[in-house]
């Protein structure tokens, strides 16, 4: 992790500062670094002030590595806490196969403890569980969530047995670069692929349903949401 960001980003949530809201302009960034691009660009919904919430540590010849921040300060609707959503888009014909994220900052503001938190991709995109080895020493690390699954065909990243409390900043990821999460992100040479990536945590208590995959956020009408939010973001 680049300490910069890390400093930057822990102390930009700590301070207290939320997202604008609604009436908030969505932010991007391509992902590339040292003048290497990616070929990839990344779009968030939600308004960070001047601070971008995605670090962009590295591009190698097969992936981009990233580490990024999610603030959540909205307590539960309809039992669930409004997911926070990125857009990956294809800008090259060339683009890296793996976007991989080494580590995060995840910043419970939502007045609630969390017991769950589950990571989804939307689109033609999966995660790598090989790659990945989440709670495997040297891989990505959920602590203090014990138990971590890849479901739902490697889509999902659903973590449990444990307790995120409120107010506390979570930070999963691995302490060796290259060695975080791996999205297969399935770039094109015809068409511009794209994917979006999903977070949400599941408070104290959990939602019913909370594990039974993305069919619980369909009949809540939070997928429909979410993808027509994301629609708004590529437009």
């Amino acid at each position: 992790m680049r300490s910069s960001f890390k400093v930057s980003m822990v102390a930009f949530a700590l301070a207290g500062m939320a997202f604008v809201g609604a009436s908030a302009k969505a932010g991007s960034l391509q992902l590339s670094n040292n003048g290497v691009d990616s070929g990839w660009k990344v779009v968030w919904s939600d308004s960070y002030g001047q601070i971008n919430p995605i670090g962009v540590d590295s591009v190698s010849a097969n992936a981009v590595f990233i580490e990024k921040m999610a603030i959540f300060n909205d307590g539960p609707k309809n039992g669930f806490i409004d997911p926070f959503v990125l857009a990956f888009q294809q800008t090259s014909a060339s683009a890296v196969p793996f976007i991989v994220i080494n580590d995060e900052q995840v910043v419970n503001q939502t007045g609630m403890d969390w017991g769950g938190f589950r990571m989804f991709l939307l689109g033609n995109a999966s995660f790598d569980p090989a790659l990945s080895a989440v709670n495997v020493a040297g891989g990505f690390d959920t602590t203090p969530f014990a138990d971590s699954q890849f479901v739902n065909s490697n889509t999902e990243l659903a973590s449990s047995n444990g307790v995120v409390a409120n107010g506390a900043v979570w930070f999963p990821g691995t302490a060796f670069p290259g060695s975080g999460l791996w999205i297969n992100a399935n770039p094109a040479s015809t068409y511009n692929n794209a994917f979006s990536l999903k977070e949400q945590p599941l408070p104290i208590p959990l939602p019913a349903g909370a594990w039974t995959g993305l069919s619980a956020l369909v009949g809540l009408g939070v997928l429909g949401s979410v993808k027509k939010s994301l629609k708004s973001l590529v437009a």
